[in-house]
């Protein structure tokens, strides 16, 4: 064997390495409830939406994540209780690595006073999830490749719960077009686990959470539209903040469009438009409402010239119940 790769396969055994894939949030608007889930059906209708995004479309085996989620709100008769159930089914891909997540959400909402309809939300989650590493999906060289074995695949199974709190100034049903704010924290990975990786060490998942926070402000002049900025900030055991600053406007007869920064140089736009019984779509949507939205973002770093662009396509049909 090469001498450079025996130093390099000796590093790899007796060290202990840390590394982080930095997530890409913009649908956290939208499915935030995989990431708190005390914003479970947060809103008056059902929701089926699916979500797939791709990042560094000009490397080899770049991120993909996919998501298919359904939230269900639940209300007493005089509609001053709620609740929400929601399911959800994700992939997140890194070429050899494979994460799938199987998880239900439920979210109890309690009324505080200190405005009118204000209401903290209390949400609970548990997931199953399966780690995957293909080996024959690494790319060796030389007398390395001798290490790796082509056919092994490493996979785990094991449980996961997360934890969260969201405040609302301004309960949505009740005030629809009354202006509002928001706070929200969650802790997740709340069950650690380590799983043993071939000749890699120790493939560990630790404690994390986030804080998302935002203010929604209606034109005077017409309820439909509305200017709403929010935040975004995760953190890891490792230390790591990142941090997502995002604007959105919208007609929520028409369209969406927002944009934003991330921490981890990253900027990003989305733009999505809204179908309803007054489109051409009327018949198909049986009283209900369509969502398709497209995100586009670059990574400003010296990377960028390698990854390119990443792109993202989130659909959604939402029914309201009587």
């Amino acid at each position: 064997m090469d001498k450079r790769y025996l130093i390099l396969l000796i590093i790899l055994v007796n060290s202990t390495l840390y590394g982080q894939q930095i997530p890409e949030w913009s649908s956290f608007y939208d499915i935030g409830f995989i990431w708190n889930p005390a914003l479970t059906a947060q809103h008056d209708y059902w929701e089926i939406s699916a979500t797939n995004r791709k990042e560094w479309l000009g490397f080899s085996q770049a991120p993909q994540y996919s998501n298919l989620a359904f939230q269900i709100p639940l209300r007493n008769k005089d509609y001053d209780l709620k609740s929400g159930v929601g399911f959800y089914l994700d992939s997140d891909r890194v070429g050899p690595y494979t994460k799938l997540n199987l998880g239900v959400s439920y979210s109890y909402e309690i009324h505080l006073g200190f405005t009118s309809t204000d209401a903290l939300s209390i949400g609970l989650s548990g997931q199953l999830q399966q780690q995957r590493l293909s080996t024959n999906e690494f790319v060796a060289f030389d007398d390395l490749s001798n290490e790796l074995n082509p056919g092994d695949i490493n996979s785990t199974y094991f449980p996961d719960i997360s934890f969260g709190l969201n405040y609302i100034s301004k309960n949505e049903y009740l005030n629809f077009e009354d202006n509002y704010f928001y706070v929200g924290i969650s802790a997740n990975r709340l069950i650690p686990n380590n799983n043993m990786v071939n000749i890699f060490g120790k493939l560990s998942s630790n404690l994390h959470g986030t804080f998302s926070g935002g203010f929604r402000n209606y034109l005077k002049k017409n309820k439909n539209i509305y200017l709403e900025p929010n935040i975004l900030i995760s953190y890891s055991r490792t230390n790591h903040i990142n941090v997502m600053l995002n604007v959105r406007v919208e007609d929520q007869r028409y369209f969406w469009v927002s944009g934003g920064l991330v921490s981890n140089h990253e900027i990003f736009g989305q733009i999505g438009v809204i179908l309803n019984e007054d489109s051409f779509l009327e018949k198909i949507l049986n009283d209900g409402i369509l969502r398709i939205g497209i995100k586009v973002d670059y990574k400003l770093s010296k990377f960028s010239s390698i990854g390119g662009l990443g792109s993202e396509i989130y659909l959604a049909y939402r029914y309201r119940f009587e």
